[in-house]
């Protein structure tokens, strides 16, 4: 499942798109491409995530 997320990052709000890997039931984890030679792994805290948008193809 490809999602689009907002963070709040404390001082700004950031989005990410990428693949959802585990949504667990303090946080989220995804996969995403940052156009260089590997894919990046992170974490969200559900507290930091604004909101959450799956993307259809």
């Amino acid at each position: 499942m490809t999602y689009r997320i907002i963070v709040n990052d404390g001082d700004d709000f950031v989005t990410y798109v990428g693949e959802v890997l585990e949504w667990g039931p303090d946080a989220v984890s995804m996969q995403i491409d940052t156009h260089g030679p590997d894919p990046v792994q992170i974490t969200v805290a559900l507290a930091c995530l604004v909101g959450a948008e799956e993307l259809v193809a």
